[in-house]
């Protein structure tokens, strides 16, 4: 049983270093994605769909909002 974990654990540890380092674009990109396909396919009685900026937009936008204004002190 223990060379079992220690196997699966190896394996896991080799996959992780396989994994693309900018995750965080990839799964906005998948929402991007996600969005497109419902504005695609939604009917005019659907609740409109989120209409996602390009992630480089969007990684602007969240730092500007996570910097301090100004005004504080």
């Amino acid at each position: 049983m223990l060379e079992r974990r220690a196997t699966l654990l190896i394996a896991f540890l080799c996959l992780a270093g396989c994994a693309d380092l900018n995750w965080q674009r990839a799964l906005y990109e998948g929402q991007r994605s996600t969005a497109e396909q419902c504005r695609q396919a939604a009917r005019a009685s659907d609740p409109p769909c989120p209409k996602l900026p390009a992630y480089d937009q969007y990684e602007k936008e969240r730092a500007s909002a996570s910097k301090p204004s100004a005004a504080q002190p």
